[in-house]
């Protein structure tokens, strides 16, 4: 795979990891609501998976 198809693919891992670690953070914290900690995991996710992407999307251009 050419490096911009992994820099494309930064924002959906984000999301899939960040859902993992909202499961993670359900299951042992019992007093987090598990669709919450899910939510709040995915959102996070997103938001670094697209900072992953302009901070590497921005030298991939030079």
């Amino acid at each position: 795979m050419k490096r911009k198809d992994w820099i494309t693919m930064l924002i959906p891992f984000g999301m899939m990891i960040g859902t993992a670690a909202g499961v993670l953070l359900g299951i042992f914290l019992e007093p987090v609501s598990r669709v919450f900690a899910i939510a709040l995991g995915s959102g996070a996710g997103l938001m670094l998976g697209i900072v992953a992407y302009g901070v590497f999307q921005g030298g991939a251009g030079k």
